[in-house]
């Protein structure tokens, strides 16, 4: 029952039933506050059972049915939506904001400076801190990884398979992150930027860049790939390492081939497999492994394991 508490307003049955010394508080609609013995202090909440196990617990709003719904002892947190953060108890400097956004958290004092915008976003979360999901599912299936953020409708979450703890992955554009079936993604440090960028990436596939629609699309478990330009190595299974390519459709068919530089627009290596060739140009093709070929009509091509090079035009 309120003892010293001052400036609180309650409105609804049971609504904070247990308030004792907390101040400032507004509660209003059924059992709202309701089963704590409440000290916070300027706390809001409004719906169904929001912040219904609310304690010591400061500075927290809550609007929803259910929203913040085992919330305790964590402050300074805002949940709105249906489920909005229904499972966290202990967290603070949380914002979850749509149905279900941040629903399963477990280990609530893990996942401070989390930020959930959209439907399930972040919904899978158990225990991974500072992560941020924006769109709906965004960072749906992450579950301990932390430092990751997902902007972008079902960014990280494509069903079943996902990103899931990986750390230090930055997604922006619908799809991105999605992984493949029986495949999810575990890798560190990745960064997809555009709608299907990186959409296969799946394993522990680290240190890749995206950069354009469909880039790196079907990137398996390569590593240290950097792609810029729309479908940007966006049609091979790409399993090899250390790839630059820059241009749309450039390094387009690359799938196990590692260490090319391929610049300019549809411009590729030699082969699928192709490993450590330089080309540069619009539109071309590279001539063999180790090799160089700059210039749209190859105007100079290297072998640098013959030793030899090749000159256009009769130079």
């Amino acid at each position: 029952a309120l003892t010293s508490g001052i400036e609180n307003t309650a409105i609804g049955y049971q609504s904070a039933d247990g308030l004792t010394t907390g101040g400032y508080n507004t509660f209003v609609g059924y059992k709202v506050a309701s089963t704590g013995t409440i000290t916070g202090q300027e706390n809001t909440a409004m719906g169904n059972t929001a912040l219904g196990a609310l304690t010591s617990g400061s500075q927290n709003t809550a609007l929803g049915v259910r929203a913040g719904l085992v919330m305790a002892t964590g402050s300074a947190n805002v949940f709105i939506g249906k489920d909005a953060g229904d499972s966290a108890s202990a967290c603070s400097n949380v914002i979850a904001i749509g149905h279900n956004a941040m629903h399963t958290v477990t280990d609530s004092t893990a996942v401070d400076g989390t930020i959930a915008i959209g439907e399930s976003a972040l919904d899978g979360l158990t225990s991974g801190a500072n992560n941020i999901g924006i769109g709906i599912k965004a960072g749906g299936l992450i579950t301990s990884g932390t430092d990751n953020t997902l902007i972008g409708r079902q960014s990280g979450w494509q069903g079943t398979y996902g990103l899931t703890t990986g750390d230090h992955n930055t997604a922006l554009g619908s799809n991105t992150f999605g992984a493949s079936a029986n495949a999810e993604l575990t890798g560190n440090y990745n960064t997809a930027i555009g709608s299907n960028s990186m959409l296969e990436a799946r394993s522990t596939a680290q240190s890749n860049t995206a950069v354009g629609y469909q880039s790196l699309q079907n990137l398996t478990d390569g590593d240290g790939n950097t792609a810029i330009g729309n479908q940007a190595m966006g049609n091979g299974a790409v399993s090899g390492d250390n790839n630059t390519t820059l241009g749309n459709g450039s390094g387009y068919n690359i799938t196990s081939g590692h260490s090319n530089v391929i610049i300019g627009k549809d411009t590729n290596p030699s082969a699928n497999t192709g490993q450590n060739q330089t080309v540069i140009g619009f539109n071309i093709t590279g001539n063999q492994d180790y090799g160089t070929v700059i210039g749209n009509k190859g105007m100079f091509q290297f072998a640098s394991k013959e030793y030899t090079a090749h000159y256009a035009d009769g130079e």
